[in-house]
């Protein structure tokens, strides 16, 4: 990453909060114009600015960090809710899939009870032929 030589992000450079055209309260559109120009600001001089605030009132020199900062750790916040939620849709159909195995399986072992009744039954038939019929 390449040093920076200038605040590009900060009042510092900006001149101050933007102001309205009557100089006293500046525009929703001019605080979000001036906003954005955070989003390019890299996490490492976000982290600095927040660090190291120079200027007579610190708090207003760091607060547009710290507040771009919160912006991507809500962003990140929703990619990780959005991960779980795909993740726990994934095991929800697993335990189904589990569920379904495991009647699969019961109803097996009750055929398997049943034909080993059944073999039992043929196996006594056939010694019963052995040694009564002649």
């Amino acid at each position: 990453m390449t040093a920076m030589n200038q605040h590009p992000f900060s009042v510092w450079t900006l001149g101050g909060i933007p102001a309205g055209e009557s100089g006293t309260k500046p525009s929703p559109g001019d605080l979000e114009s001036w906003g954005t120009t955070w989003r390019q600001a890299s996490d490492e001089y976000l982290i600095g600015v927040a660090a190291r605030a120079y200027g007579q009132n610190s708090e207003t020199a760091a607060m547009p960090a710290f507040i771009e900062s919160q912006r991507r750790l809500r962003i990140e916040i929703a990619k990780f809710n959005e991960a779980a939620t795909a993740q726990i849709a994934q095991l929800v159909g697993l335990s189904e899939s589990a569920g379904r195995q495991a009647d699969k399986m019961i109803r097996l072992t009750w055929w398997i009870g049943a034909l080993t009744v059944i073999l039992g039954f043929i196996a006594c038939l056939q010694l019963w032929a052995m040694l009564v019929v002649p």
